[in-house]
């Protein structure tokens, strides 16, 4: 049998019940209306007394729950505005190249054919997605153009511009290393560090276009950072938030854009300085001048 449902009022004598400290009723029960108990209380699990129990540390309040719900908000419009220019860089990036390399000549139409591909298996399925993708998009002028003048045939960077950042990462996945190898060079990168990177951008995406928590979780890929990274800071987990946006630091296309994005990082995290321990996000808070001249450095 599943748990009664609760309204706003009991939600919050559910969280004061399990040992949640409210010194606001009014303003503790303004934060439940406009989110739930079930999304706030992942942000709490820091405080639990332990990992099977729904007790929480003596002097827990609501309102520290809930500076970690308001950076997690805060950090995703931040992340949300870069990845998506990553994410269009990298269409770009990746439809000039292949297409240059593989569509010269015609029919111009070599991006269809598996034999082009190291992943054949992988690309079909991948082609398959995209056919189903594309019949979201029938009402643009865009695909019915090519639909009708070209039989549903498009240049590789028309697809692109339809698939998800995910099914871009998987595209790149499908391409000969020679390749990717193409598509990475001139960003001074590698085809292993690239692809690893486009994965965990589409992983950290998909998190902020869902609202998904980001403070305090686990994150899988692993990112591959350099070298110089690691030996500024060997505590720093790669499976961690940090990492993550240490990882968007490195896949932004210029100097200007980085700057701007490592100014709002480390803006947001002055703002919550003292609010947060910054173990959860990947390092801990004896380490925010290494934090800050990681972020400077890359």
């Amino acid at each position: 049998m599943l748990k009664t449902p609760l309204n706003v009022p009991q939600q919050l004598a559910q969280f004061q019940s399990h040992g949640i400290l409210v010194q606001d009723e009014a303003a503790a029960l303004s934060i439940l209306e406009r989110v739930s108990y079930y999304r706030l209380s992942g942000y709490a699990l820091e405080f639990r007394t332990s990992t099977h129990s729904d007790r929480y540390t003596p002097g827990t309040t609501i309102e520290q729950v809930y500076d970690r719900y308001r950076f997690d908000e805060d950090l995703r419009h931040i992340l949300r505005k870069y990845l998506e220019i990553a994410e269009i860089f990298y269409r770009t990036q990746i439809a000039n190249t292949i297409s240059l390399r593989k569509c010269s000549q015609p029919p111009h139409e070599q991006h269809y054919d598996a034999a082009n591909y190291y992943r054949k298996e992988h690309f079909q399925d991948l082609m398959v997605q995209l056919r189903k993708q594309l019949h979201y998009y029938k009402d643009s002028l865009f695909i019915q153009h090519h639909m009708g003048k070209y039989h549903g045939r498009m240049p590789l960077w028309v697809l692109v511009e339809v698939m998800s950042l995910s099914m871009l990462s998987k595209y790149y996945s499908c391409l000969y290393r020679s390749d990717q190898e193409a598509v990475a060079a001139p960003l001074h990168t590698s085809a292993r560090t690239l692809h690893n990177h486009l994965h965990a951008l589409s992983v950290l995406r998909n998190k902020c276009a869902h609202a998904a928590r980001l403070y305090n979780t686990v994150f899988s890929p692993k990112v591959i950072l350099p070298v110089r990274v690691l030996r500024r800071a060997p505590s720093l987990q790669t499976d961690t938030l940090f990492a993550y946006i240490v990882m968007l630091a490195y896949r932004l296309p210029n100097e200007s854009i980085k700057d701007a994005y490592k100014k709002d990082i480390l803006t947001l995290l002055h703002e919550y300085q003292g609010k947060l321990p910054l173990v959860r996000i990947g390092l801990p808070d004896t380490a925010r001048e290494v934090l800050e001249t990681i972020l400077q450095n890359a």
